[in-house]
């Protein structure tokens, strides 16, 4: 469980989409974040789907 700004990440949380593309598997989402990172960004905007409700999140990406 992770906790950011009152919204509580747990697990059967899902994540919908990576930089606006829609992930399914989760080797895409390690894809979007690749294609981000290669791209050059900073941060990418992430669309995760709880049962609390639908948030985008800004996530950063590490440097390498």
């Amino acid at each position: 469980m992770v906790k950011q700004r009152g919204w509580i990440y747990k697990v059967g949380d899902v994540i919908l989409d990576v930089g606006g593309k829609v992930v399914t598997p989760a080797a895409d989402v390690r894809d979007a974040l690749r294609d981000a990172h290669a791209d050059g960004k900073r941060t990418v905007l992430m669309r995760i789907r709880s049962e609390k409700g639908t948030k985008f999140v800004a996530v950063p990406l590490g440097q390498t």
